[in-house]
């Protein structure tokens, strides 16, 4: 039956042409979803390139979770051939595409509600979870990688695992193929910091319980495993990337009162209140309150990224 122009269809007629399966899938689809864009995606004929008769099928290797994983780390599976770069490429532009289109239409659907639009939205969700899947397959190796190197005081192996797991995939969310990298050395990165941020979660948890804490098997983790660098580093970064994009929301004179007394993002040292005064032109007070208000909102805006 067609629809008047115009006319609004509600979600449940919309969901009353599908399936009963068809039906579940539409209402897991979240209410919307972001992608890493890319320049080729607003060309018509990305589409087809990507998704078309004629493209390139890239055949991702199937995971064989390994017959043995031990608390010591030992895994034993077959090992299997990467994908090469070409294919990964593929692979994540196509997955990016289709979370791009999806995205489209779910703030059309938003303001009108379509059957046939339902449909659509259906088809390229499926694609969205069958690449993902692909991607996931293709690195599960690297989290045991990863894993069988780190060792951290109370942890076991397969909470490490389970943790890597999760860390892949929001490196799968947010992976860059445009940067020229390949993926493997963007997710171990990711992996080993997901590792540090456990390791800091125990080390709390150990310092406010601690009865059987190893303080000698902690020191060794800290001095091996994680250098203290990688724990500078890491938070200079993280702090970068909230600054840089004002995930913390941050006014146009907190922004430069922080920079000014810390020195982010320059090779010089934090300034003194009495210079940030000559600067901003605000007076001592008024600059420390600014100072603690703008630090308060970024420890929120770190708390969300963990």
């Amino acid at each position: 039956m067609t629809q008047p122009v115009g006319e609004v269809i509600e979600p449940q007629d919309a969901v009353s042409c599908l399936d009963q399966g068809q039906a579940r899938l539409y209402e897991k689809i979240p209410t919307s979803i972001s992608y890493v864009s890319h320049p080729s995606f607003s060309f018509g004929y990305t589409e087809e390139e990507l998704f078309g008769s004629h493209a390139e099928i890239v055949e991702t290797p199937g995971w064989v979770l390994p017959q043995v994983i031990e608390d010591e780390g030992v895994a034993v599976g077959t090992k299997k051939k990467p994908l090469s770069r070409d294919a990964e490429s593929a692979l994540f532009l196509r997955y990016n595409y289709a979370r791009y289109r999806l995205n489209q239409l779910i703030e059309v659907q938003r303001k009108h509600f379509s059957p046939s639009r339902a449909k659509q939205m259906l088809a390229w969700y499926g694609r969205i979870l069958k690449l993902r899947a692909g991607l996931v397959d293709a690195n599960l190796a690297l989290v045991l990688a990863m894993a069988k190197r780190t060792k951290i005081a109370g942890v076991e192996f397969v909470e490490l695992v389970s943790e890597g797991n999760l860390t892949l995939l929001r490196a799968i969310e947010k992976f860059d193929v445009s940067r020229g990298f390949k993926f493997s050395t963007y997710a171990c990165r990711a992996i080993l910091k997901g590792f540090n941020r456990m390791f800091a979660i125990v080390g709390r948890h150990y310092q406010r319980f601690p009865s059987g804490l190893d303080t000698k098997q902690i020191e060794r983790n800290v001095d091996g495993d994680f250098p203290r660098e990688w724990w500078l580093e890491d938070a200079l970064e993280e702090l970068g990337n909230i600054l840089g994009e004002n995930n913390s929301v941050l006014s146009e004179i907190e922004m430069r009162i922080v920079i000014a007394r810390f020195g982010i993002g320059t090779q010089e040292k934090g300034k003194t209140i009495r210079q940030v005064v000559d600067m901003v032109g605000l007076s001592r007070e008024r600059i420390r309150t600014i100072q603690i208000e703008a630090v308060g909102k970024i420890r929120l805006a770190l708390k969300s990224r963990l």
